[in-house]
């Protein structure tokens, strides 16, 4: 039967279907189904050419010239699969030979034109260099792109800008982007704070916002009127940070006051490198004052712990000298830890780590629309013993027992889902 027979609807789902199983055996039968017909090739090619990717990292000078070559000329020769094109990811590795920049500007410039004239780039990462490493020209043709293709800012398909482990970034990456950017996303990344800045406003509104491991630096990068303007419409807001330390919250402390009328969703994930949770990161406001902040993850990991009774600060969402409720509807609480002392084991959930004083503050009338709480606690065991299996039973037990028993209030209420998880497992070392 000819494939022509088949509505193109249902080749649609067909093919779509395949994609979202997201693995290396529905890629390969994408790749199979491209070459069936052209109704087959349509849809499977917006799947297969969605992402494109310039990888530097483990490969020779000849390898990275090739790849860079092959990826120019295969979107000059298919016009076709450029409008398949959503994200562009490239990977500017230290010590790129300049003619494989070069290269991968051309497709900067190629990529420019497509977006310039309503293609359908959606998110850029950058990734793997310093910025003052790259050309001029290589700064330019970025530039160009989040700009929306062209030297002033217009209107364009770019949503989403992703800067991963890169250093000395040009504030005008964020102060001269598109105005349809929503999305940005700074992980372990550094912009220059001492440079030039526009005195224009920005054109972006952020609707998203993740930061892993430099929101100080984020923040100090924008002068108040842009920090102003660019959260001025945040709803998420997703943090990544290490030990706690003045700066950075200091720096949420602004974020959450710029949101306050906006954002929706917060997470915080703090990671501790040492022995005990000192000092979690200081909660900055009360819950009430974002009045309409929905969803709040708190996430804390820590690595050889000895004890959590420092998480109280954080843990203490409501400021009891005031009395503004709080439209929060839900709070996931995960505590993460490594211990390697089968006392520490045993001990750990029993210190003075503001249990009791969250159960009293989500239970009251303070915190009206609250409908689900999910607490969380995972912990790696890392010392040897006979009997495993029976190791974990009794700490899991033990773990359950104190934690039902200390969030009575919310236990017994009828208007919130209570769930209390917790997870026991041996944790191996890579060479076991």
């Amino acid at each position: 039967m000819e494939s022509a027979e088949f509505p193109q609807e249902l080749i649609d789902l067909f093919i779509d279907e395949l994609n979202a199983q997201d693995d290396d055996a529905s890629w390969q039968a994408l790749k199979s189904c491209s070459l069936v017909s052209n109704p087959f090739r349509r849809r499977a090619a917006q799947h297969l050419f969605q992402r494109i990717r310039t990888r530097r990292r483990g490969f020779t000078l000849s390898e990275q010239i090739a790849q860079t070559h092959e990826l120019r000329n295969i979107i000059q020769n298919n016009h076709h699969f450029r409008s398949c094109i959503r994200v562009l990811e490239v990977d500017a590795a230290l010590g790129t030979p300049p003619s494989a920049i070069h290269e991968i500007m051309d497709i900067m410039m190629l990529e420019g034109q497509i977006h310039g004239s309503g293609g359908g780039i959606h998110t850029f990462e950058l990734c793997g260099s310093l910025w003052e490493s790259m050309s001029i020209e290589f700064q330019s043709s970025i530039l160009k792109f989040v700009m929306g293709g062209t030297s002033t800012v217009q209107q364009g398909p770019l949503r989403s800008i992703r800067f991963t482990d890169q250093r000395l970034l040009s504030p005008l990456l964020l102060t001269s982007c598109t105005g349809t950017v929503t999305d940005l996303t700074l992980h372990d990344s550094q912009f220059l704070v001492n440079y030039p800045r526009d005195s224009t406003a920005p054109s972006i509104r952020l609707k998203s916002l993740c930061v892993a491991l430099c929101l100080a630096n984020f923040i100090a990068t924008l002068n108040n009127q842009s920090a102003t303007v660019i959260l001025s419409e945040l709803e998420s807001f997703v943090l990544h940070t290490g030990a706690p330390n003045s700066q950075v919250g200091d720096a949420l402390a602004k974020v959450l006051l710029l949101t306050a009328e906006t954002l929706r969703t917060l997470e915080i994930r703090q990671k501790f490198s040492y022995a005990s949770i000192r000092s979690a990161l200081p909660w900055c406001t009360d819950l009430g004052l974002l009045p309409r902040l929905t969803f709040l993850r708190l996430y804390f990991e820590a690595e050889d712990a000895t004890r959590l009774y420092t998480l109280k600060p954080a843990l203490q969402l409501l400021d009891p000298s005031l009395h503004s409720s709080t439209s929060i509807q839900t709070i996931e609480i995960v505590v993460d830890i490594l211990v390697k002392s089968k006392a520490n084991a045993y001990t750990i959930c029993y210190a003075q780590h503001g249990w009791k004083k969250l159960d009293e503050d989500l239970a009251s009338q303070r915190c009206c629309f609250l409908r689900t709480v999910s607490i969380l606690t995972r912990v790696g065991l890392a010392y040897a013993v006979v009997d495993e299996q029976k190791e974990l039973a009794s700490i899991r037990r033990n773990h359950n027992e104190h934690l039902l028993s200390t969030f009575t209030n919310l236990s017994a209420s009828t208007s919130v889902n209570l769930n209390i998880v917790v997870e026991i497992f041996f944790r191996r070392s890579p060479s076991t």
